[in-house]
This record gives C-alpha cells, sequence and structure tokens, in this order.
C-alpha cells in the first residue's frame, strides 16, 4: 500500500464549515441553496466520509482527559463514537456524565465489552459472555442504549468466533442491535505490516465500497488510524508533536476502503504522554476534519455505504 505524501495533510484551515447536524440534516448531505461546500465536507457533491472512535471510557481511569476530548468534539459539532467497559463503568458521574453528553449532541455508545480481554482465539462462548454483558449493561439505566457497534477490545483481534457470537440473541434481546463490528486488519506502513488474517478482518485492498461491507448481517468498519501513531500500526502510546501521522494514516484508508476512522483513548492525552502536545494534535484533526471530511457516527458511517 503506497502511503501519501505526509506534506499534503498538514495543511489546516480555521473556518469550520460542516458540522455533525450539517452531516446528518438530509440524505445527500446537502448545505442551503447558494452555499459553497469545501471539497469533501458534508455539503459537497464527494463527500469524505469518517468517523471517529474514543475507546476505553471507564470510571476514574482517564476520564478527567476523556472528559476534554468530549467536549473538543461536542463544541466542534463533529459526532464520537465511545466504546465503554461496562464492567468498571457507572460509579463515577464525571464518566457517565461524558456518555450522556455525547449521546445528546448526536454521537454514539459503543459495546467495548464488559472486561476489555484479549478475545483473539477465544471461544464463542467466551466473547459472547463478555459482549452481552456489556450489551444488557448498556440497555439499561442510566444511558438506556442499545448499541448498534462492538469495537473489538485490546488489540482489537477478530476472528472466526467474533461474528457468531455477535450474532446470538437467545439471552440478551439486545444482542440484535449490534449490526457492526470495528477492529483491527492487515496493514502496512513505514515498512512494517502487521497482519490479521481472518475470514470477517479481510486485507486493506479487500474491505471497500465496491466489495460490500456487510456480511451476515454484520457491518466491518476496521479502524485504520490512531491518533499517536509512531511506528507501528495502533503504537499510540509515543509522544506525538504534530498531525503528521494521523492524517496520513486516515487519508491512506480513505484511499484505500472510502472511508477513514481514527482512534483515540483517553490516556493518550495524560501527562506520561505529553498532554499539551497531544490535544494541539486533536485540535488540528479536528479543524482538518472539519474543513475536508464528513464526520459521521459508526453507525451513519455504514449507512452511506449498503452493499452493491
Amino acid at each position: 500500500m503506497k502511503i501519501p505524501n505526509y506534506a499534503m495533510y498538514t495543511s489546516l484551515c480555521g473556518v469550520a464549515l460542516c458540522s455533525a447536524l450539517a452531516c446528518n440534516s438530509n440524505d445527500d448531505g446537502g448545505t442551503p441553496e447558494g452555499d459553497a461546500a469545501p471539497a469533501g465536507t458534508c455539503g459537497s457533491s464527494e463527500p469524505v466520509y469518517v468517523a471517529f472512535r474514543m475507546d476505553d471510557l471507564q470510571d476514574w481511569f482517564a476520564a478527567a482527559q476523556a472528559k476534554v476530548v468530549n467536549d473538543k468534539f461536542i463544541a466542534a459539532e463533529i459526532p464520537l463514537t465511545i466504546g465503554i467497559i461496562t464492567n468498571v463503568f457507572g460509579q463515577q458521574e464525571l464518566s457517565k456524565q461524558i456518555a450522556i453528553d455525547q449521546l445528546a449532541a448526536g454521537g454514539e455508545i459503543a459495546n467495548h465489552t464488559g472486561n476489555h480481554e484479549v478475545y483473539g482465539g477465544s471461544s464463542e462462548s467466551t466473547i459472547y459472555l463478555q459482549v452481552s454483558v456489556a450489551q444488557a449493561y448498556l440497555a439499561g439505566a442510566p444511558l438506556n442504549v442499545e448499541a448498534a457497534t462492538y469495537i473489538v477490545p485490546h488489540y482489537q483481534y477478530l476472528d472466526a468466533t467474533t461474528m457468531p457470537a455477535m450474532k446470538d440473541t437467545s439471552e440478551v434481546p439486545s444482542m440484535s442491535a449490534l449490526k457492526i463490528v470495528s477492529g483491527r486488519c492487515a496493514w502496512s506502513h513505514d515498512g512494517t505490516t502487521i497482519t490479521h488474517p481472518g475470514p470477517y478482518c479481510l486485507a486493506d485492498d479487500e474491505v471497500s465500497v465496491t466489495t460490500g461491507l456487510t456480511q451476515d448481517g454484520i457491518g466491518r468498519l476496521p479502524a485504520g488510524a490512531v491518533l499517536g501513531c509512531e511506528k507501528e500500526y495502533f503504537d499510540s502510546w509515543g509522544t506525538v508533536t504534530d498531525d503528521t501521522c494521523a492524517l496520513a494514516w486516515m487519508n491512506a484508508q480513505i484511499e484505500n476502503q472510502g472511508f477513514g476512522i481514527l482512534v483515540l483513548h483517553p490516556n493518550e492525552f495524560s501527562e506520561q504522554f505529553g498532554s499539551a502536545a497531544h490535544y494541539k494534535v486533536l485540535d488540528d484533526v479536528i479543524a482538518y476534519a472539519q474543513d475536508n471530511w464528513c464526520p459521521l457516527t459508526m453507525t451513519e458511517l455504514l449507512a452511506k455505504f449498503p452493499n452493491p
């Protein structure tokens, strides 16, 4: 896979002309008559669809950072899909309010399992237990959400047991709401290739809007970028000083798959990893998104790409 020239993606504009509300206002993403929308934004003739994920929302752990990140997206009117680890959620008012605020702003809550364990090679029953526990929790108070997206936890391993586990609705009726799986697929970057073969996690040149994103009733929306990437896919724990890598990853995924998904983790913004620099990078990426892309929730993103 050829990574586009990084320099192409580092010029940022300051005027925000597309909001999540505009993206969702009508089927064609149109703007009021007479308005000229920048290329790629929601009201343009050829919108570039993207989604933003914030994984690992939980009580106490980097919740203060999660609130700052969440508030930035709300202020920019860009929807955020938040993955919640339910076994460690619900006792802290701050973490609950983050989720409630994002829902009120038009964002989405995703199932990030109950315990956030590594599920690669796990049995269907093991995966089902933790996905269904989380799904049942989210459907109750205080969120009352039937999550449509399952974000695979901890290295995002997908294998042949993932989809059947998602489709088991025998004990938890709200499992029927799950229509999307977002995990990790094969990518090559800076000479490093990390491949996860499997029937539900195809190579980047095979998962595309032309081949169809939905299989057996479940849409596949693999994540192709993280905010703080360096040399390896999902190496997001180093200090990052600019938006070069994140934007290059996003535009590479857009080029290969027809859409882009950027992943954030609240603890990326802790002092350990250089919070001030990371917040600046996030601000730059948000500004770029407002001027060049059409941000959607994961559910809205899949809806833009029905199977041919």
